[in-house]
C-alpha cells in the first residue's frame, strides 16, 4: 500500500480544516478506496484534521488522486491532489546527523544542541532537532534521525495521530499543555504502532 498524508485546500489556497472530503482516482468521478495502516477499509469521504491534513493508505495500483471537499449545495470543483501519492518506502528519505552526547541518552529519545554542538536530551521541548536513533552515554557518539521513518519496537502509538516532544524528550501523542509543558513542538506522525515518520515542525510557545 501507499501512503497518502497531504495538506488540502480550496481552489482559493484555503486549507480545509476539519472538513470532510471526497478522495476519488486520477479522473476526479470514481471513489478511492482507503485503508488504514492496518490494511482495514476506512469511510470516504474522509475528515481532514484540524491542521487541514488527510492521511491514508490506498492500493500500490493507484497513480493519481483528485479530492473534493463535502459541501452540501455549495458546488466546489474537483481538485488535484497537492502531490499525487507518496509512496512511504521510496519517496522518505532519511536524513540523519552524527555526533557525541553530552549525557546520557535513550533510544528514540528526542534531542537538542548545546553550546558545543552536542545532544542532550530534549528537556525544554521548544528546541528538539531530531530523534536519537541509538541509545548512548555522555562522551559516546550518537547518530540523531532529523527526518524520514524510524521503525522501533519499544514505540506504543497509535497509528495516523500526531506525535509531540513530551517531558524529558520522551515522545508523546498527549498534545502537550500548561503547566506541565511552556511550548508544544509536534515531530512527526505514527505510520504504524511501532514506525513513525520524523517530520519536525517548529515549536508552539504556550505561555
Amino acid at each position: 500500500m501507499k501512503l497518502v498524508r497531504q495538506y488540502v485546500r480550496t481552489a482559493a489556497g484555503i486549507l480545509l480544516r476539519s472538513t470532510d472530503i471526497s478522495i476519488y482516482l486520477g479522473d476526479g468521478v470514481t471513489l478511492c478506496t482507503l485503508y488504514a495502516a492496518d490494511g482495514t477499509a476506512v469511510p470516504n469521504p474522509t475528515r481532514s484534521s484540524d491542521s487541514g491534513v488527510v492521511q491514508f493508505y490506498v492500493s500500490t495500483s493507484v497513480t493519481s488522486l483528485t479530492y473534493r471537499p463535502v459541501s452540501g449545495l455549495i458546488q466546489v470543483p474537483v481538485m488535484v491532489m497537492p502531490v499525487g501519492v507518496n509512496d512511504i518506502s521510496s519517496s522518505v528519505t532519511n536524513n540523519t546527523m552524527s555526533g557525541i552526547a553530552a549525557s546520557s541518552v535513550i533510544l528514540g529519545q528526542a534531542v537538542e544542541g548545546d553550546s558545543l554542538g552536542r545532544f542532550t536530551p530534549c528537556v525544554t521541548s521548544s528546541s528538539c532537532v531530531g530523534i536519537s536513533t541509538q541509545s548512548a552515554t555522555a562522551g559516546q557518539p550518537i547518530s540523531v534521525l532529523t527526518q524520514g521513518v524510524m521503525d522501533n519496537a519499544g514505540f506504543n502509538f497509535i497509528p495516523e495521530q500526531d506525535i509531540y516532544v513530551g517531558p524529558l524528550g520522551f515522545l508523546t501523542q498527549t498534545v502537550p499543555n500548561l503547566p506541565t509543558m511552556t511550548f508544544s513542538q509536534k515531530i512527526g506522525i505514527a505510520i504504524t504502532s511501532t514506525k513513525i515518520l520524523v517530520s519536525i515542525e517548529p515549536p508552539i510557545d504556550l505561555a
